[in-house]
């Protein structure tokens, strides 16, 4: 964010534009890679904790469901810090509580009612691909109407 928001103060948008381009690659290897892992150690993860049986295979479904939403929350971060580091703390307040408040903690209770303790799980991903899809359109709509 800082650099970001150095380089808009500067009107260096090229190189701001390359930052965030090169941010959001990084951003979604890691991301990769960390689901990856976790869908590969989740049980040995679980064990360290927990080492019941029972508690580990369920933990262990939990988190493979978990991890799938770490691109999109990266996603959804990204895009927040991106709007703070332009100085539209407006733009970022507003996609943060659509995140929580609109998306998050309805679908926590609807998946919750429709698929029982899996809802919970999967209510994460489900809201972080609402809000991802929400801040590709504010994040467009915005750039569409900044000067070059």
């Amino acid at each position: 964010m800082p650099i970001v928001a150095y380089n808009y103060s500067a009107k260096n948008h090229d190189r701001m534009y390359g930052i965030i381009k090169f941010s959001i690659r990084v951003g979604i290897i890691v991301s990769v890679i960390s689901i990856a892992l976790y869908e590969c150690f989740a049980g040995s993860i679980m064990r360290i904790f927990i080492p019941d049986p029972e508690t580990v295979l369920l933990g262990t479904g939990f988190l493979r469901i978990r991890c799938l939403a770490t691109p999109l929350m990266f996603m959804s971060f990204f895009t927040v810090y991106v709007f703070q580091g332009f100085g539209e703390g407006n733009k970022s307040l507003f996609l943060g509580v659509m995140r929580w408040v609109v998306f998050n903690i309805p679908m926590l209770f609807l998946l919750n009612h429709i698929i029982g303790m899996y809802g919970v799980v999967w209510s994460q991903v489900c809201a972080d691909i609402l809000t991802v899809m929400l801040s590709f359109y504010v994040y467009r709509r915005y750039t569409m109407n900044q000067p070059a």
